[in-house]
This record gives structure tokens, C-alpha cells and sequence, in this order.
């Protein structure tokens, strides 16, 4: 009696189970058809989220009196080499544009150096340099030049990056292992299926400065995919019923592979910064299990600047003594303020071997570059070198490199550098060779 209202019972589970969501329609424009709309546009978050933003608070509590770390993403790309007739690439093209968002979302103790499509902007600089670009305003490129509508240009505008990170997706391996069952009796059966598909990432970070590989990682994750489902094909009464539903669930490749990237970006970043990771990371991942050492690189790979003997100078060789001389005494020059400037006649400057604090903070391959370092060094540390002077000095007869030297009146050399170090500026005690030069340039100054 019973039996003819079983087929319809779990008709109607079935239907309902597999019932669509409730959707709008969104009127276009007249004589347009309308479109269905369901889903909000929302963030796109990953399990990782949670320990980019724990490690950014992390990092920028240890980095409070440093300037952040600059960061630039090169090449990241699949390497998997696979690609799909019906559907091309199974893995992202687009794995540096999540390296990107990664750094982004540890926060402002991270500053992003755009690298990978730097077109825009080398565009501009060209119309700069040929006198097309304006900004709608008139300019004077020195107080003797006649006004123009073209915006005139210095050099040095673009900042440097200190690492840069490369890499890709370098894994693919579909069907690692796969498993299921499926039982059928008097015509009414059940079925569950799972496969198994590995990814894995290649990552490493670079020293801008002298392209000294700091770390590189090797990380991967297994995407599981799910099918549940259940079969009526039998007769209730005279009728033939033949019903199918299931429903298969899969972690989104996509995904998968960002959150690589995330995890490998985080590992990266504690090879450069020296604050450890693993407290964020077991946030999201509380059962991690790390065999490998964490990466502690040698920090003599990141000095700079280079030994003067070591240096090699990218100018034409020129009248060191010349050029040395007109850079010297920065003091008295436009980088400090009139304000600053007490007397309009410089005050004798003491012998370069007589007195303590002469350290090296810097280096350009001239001495306009070296003054354009000196620039943005007392810009951005204006605590830091309130109180010293600046020469810019070069070792080398040919007009190697032109290291930028400062004298605090005060600090012995050592203190002064650990001073320096603490804000993030590198700095080096001026060795004899530097002294004997800043010695020759300041009498040059005087003469």
C-alpha cells in the first residue's frame, strides 16, 4: 500500500536537495534581455589571510624605527608546461599578480616596488625626457631658465627596491591517488568517490644590490575533490522510475595555489627580516610540522656600500680630485636648509684623521649620484644626520665611485653606526684609505 508513495517522497527530496538558489534578474538597458544575478561581489579570501595580517603586525612592531622593506615581484609563472585543448592552462597565468596581493596584504611594513609591467611609467619618463610631459602648470628646471609648460626632470625619482621575488608553479600531478565506492541492490544504489591532485611552488628572493639569492623555498599542497551520490532505477508498481543525484565538491585549484604562494611569500619575507613566522603560520595551520632549519642567511650578503677597493665605477675616467672638490663641503651647498646655516662662509673643517665619527653611509657612481643619495638620506632620516656633515669622496684616481661620508661631532664612529643601523640606514666605519681622501677633498674645499 505504501510502496507507490516512495518514489514520490524522494522525488521531492531529490528536487529539493538540488533546487537552484533564489535568483534576481538585473534590467539592462531597454531592448536588452535581463540577466540573472545571484552571488555579491566580495573579497577573495583565502584560509591564509589570517597570518599575512598576524606576520604584518609582527613585522612592523619589530620594524618601528626602520623604514619597511621594499619588495618588488619579477617573473612567477607556470612552469607546469600543461595545457588543456578544451580549456588551456589548468594552473593560473597569473601567479605574480597573487605574489602581489600576498605582500599587500601583510601591510605598510612592506613597500611594493612595481617591476613587472613597468611600461606606463617608462612611457612617461620618455615623454619627460624629450619635454612632452606637462602637468598643466608652467616650470622653471633651473632659477635661470625661461618658464615652460614641460615638467623638467632630475633623475632619481624611481626608488630602489632592496629584494625582489621570482619564481613559479612549477608542479602539476593529476591523479596522485583517487578511491570509491559504489553499492547497488534491487535496483537502488549509492555511490562516493575522492581524487587526489597535487600543486607545488618554486619561490625565491633576490638582494636588488648584488643579486645574491637570500632564500628560496619549495612548497606544495594536495586539492581534493569529493562526489557523493545516490541511483533509484526500479519499478513501483507498473511504473519505471530512474533517478539520479549527487553532488561533487572540489577545492578550487586556484586557490590552492595562492595559498602556496601566500605561505611561501611568508617564508621569504622571514629569510630578509629576521621575525620569525611560524606563530602566524600555526594560526591557520596549527598541526605544522617544519623539519627544515628556518633560513638564517649571512647578513655580510647584504652589506653595502661595496669596499672602495672593490668598487668598479661605471662613469668615464675624469679629474677625481676636480669633481671631489666641487661635491665637497655639502654642508654649506642646497641640501640644507638656509635656515640651518648660520654663517655664509663655511667654517674650517677639521683634519679627516684627527677626529672620531667618519662613517660611510652610502655611494653613488658619481658625485652628482652620491648627492642624490645624500639627498634622500637626510630626507628620509632627518633625525639621523641633523647635526653632520657630508663629503663625498672617491679613492680611486679615475673617479671610481663616490662614497658619501659624514662626521658626527660627537659620536665615535662604531656608536654612530649602531645608531644608523637601528633606522634601517647601512652603515660602515670610513677605513684609512677613505680618511686619506676625505682629508685631501676638504683641503681642495678650502683652497
Amino acid at each position: 500500500m505504501h510502496l507507490p508513495a516512495t518514489p514520490a517522497v524522494v522525488s521531492l527530496i531529490f528536487i529539493s536537495a538540488c533546487s537552484p538558489p533564489v535568483n534576481e534578474r538585473f534590467d539592462l538597458e531597454q531592448g536588452n534581455v535581463p540577466v540573472l544575478t545571484n552571488a555579491l561581489v566580495t573579497e577573495n579570501r583565502t584560509p591564509i589571510d589570517d597570518a599575512l595580517q598576524c606576520y604584518g603586525d609582527a613585522l612592523e612592531l619589530s620594524r618601528k624605527n626602520s623604514k619597511p622593506l621594499g619588495i618588488a615581484v619579477g617573473d612567477v609563472r607556470d612552469f607546469t608546461g600543461r595545457i588543456n585543448d578544451s580549456e588551456g592552462a589548468p594552473v593560473t597565468q597569473g601567479a605574480g599578480l597573487m605574489v602581489y596581493s600576498a605582500l599587500a596584504g601583510i601591510g605598510p611594513a612592506i613597500r611594493i616596488h612595481e617591476r613587472l609591467d613597468p611600461r606606463v611609467a617608462e612611457l612617461e619618463l620618455t615623454y619627460l625626457d624629450r619635454q612632452r610631459l606637462g602637468d598643466g602648470r608652467m616650470h622653471q628646471a633651473t632659477p635661470e631658465s625661461e618658464p615652460a609648460p614641460w615638467m623638467p626632470y632630475m633623475g632619481g625619482s624611481i626608488l630602489q627596491s632592496d629584494y625582489y621575488i621570482v619564481g613559479g608553479v612549477t608542479e602539476l600531478n593529476h591523479s596522485i591517488t583517487s578511491s570509491g565506492i559504489e553499492v547497488t541492490i534491487g535496483g537502488v544504489g549509492a555511490r562516493s568517490r575522492n581524487v587526489i591532485i597535487n600543486v607545488a611552488v618554486d619561490l625565491r628572493i633576490v638582494n636588488t644590490r648584488n643579486l645574491v639569492v637570500e632564500h628560496a623555498v619549495s612548497l606544495q599542497k594536495q586539492v581534493i575533490g569529493l562526489e557523493v551520490g545516490a541511483d533509484v532505477f526500479r519499478f513501483f508498481d507498473t511504473r519505471l522510475f530512474d533517478i539520479k543525484a549527487g553532488t561533487q565538491m572540489t577545492e578550487p585549484m586556484q586557490m590552492a595555489v595562492r595559498s602556496i604562494l601566500q605561505l611561501a611569500s611568508l617564508d621569504l619575507l622571514e629569510a630578509v627580516s629576521d621575525v620569525p613566522n611560524e606563530t602566524c603560520v600555526r594560526l591557520v595551520q596549527p598541526d605544522l610540522n617544519r623539519k627544515l632549519p628556518r633560513p638564517r642567511p649571512p647578513k655580510d650578503t647584504r652589506k653595502w656600500p661595496p669596499a672602495p677597493i672593490t668598487a668598479v665605477s661605471a662613469t668615464q675616467p675624469r679629474d677625481s680630485a676636480k669633481v671631489a672638490a666641487q661635491a665637497a663641503s655639502v654642508q654649506n651647498s642646497d641640501l640644507v636648509p638656509q635656515e640651518d646655516q648660520v654663517s655664509t662662509q663655511p667654517e674650517k673643517q677639521p683634519a679627516a684623521s684627527a677626529g672620531g665619527g667618519i662613517v660611510v653611509v652610502g655611494a653613488g657612481t658619481s658625485a652628482e649620484a652620491a648627492i642624490g643619495v645624500w639627498k634622500n638620506l637626510k630626507q628620509n632620516n632627518p633625525d639621523l644626520f641633523a647635526e653632520v656633515q657630508a663629503d663625498m669622496v672617491s679613492v680611486n684616481r679615475d673617479g671610481g665611485p663616490f662614497l658619501v661620508v659624514v662626521q658626527h661631532p660627537q659620536k665615535q664612529a662604531s656608536a654612530y653606526c649602531e645608531v644608523a643601523k637601528a633606522v634601517g640606514v647601512e652603515c660602515v666605519e670610513a677605513p684609512p684609505e677613505v680618511l686619506a681622501a676625505l682629508e685631501t677633498v676638504r683641503a681642495h674645499s678650502q683652497n
